[in-house]
């Protein structure tokens, strides 16, 4: 399991942190993970697998 940081993210989605944090918050994206006290990631697969989704959503 690898954690990526939100910049990461938003490089690999092509989204905001604000657009993000929406979806996050109805449901319609990983959820991020407490690493520390101060550090938050989202797991690389999850994001992944969201992104794939998308595209074959896109695509039908």
């Amino acid at each position: 399991m690898k954690f990526i940081k939100r910049k990461d993210v938003c490089t690999m989605t092509g989204l905001s942190y604000s657009t993000i944090q929406r979806y996050e918050k109805r449901g319609l994206f990983p959820a991020r993970r407490q690493i520390s006290i101060h550090r938050v990631a989202w797991i690389e697969r999850e994001v992944h697998e969201w992104i794939m989704s998308r595209e074959q959503a896109a695509s039908k």
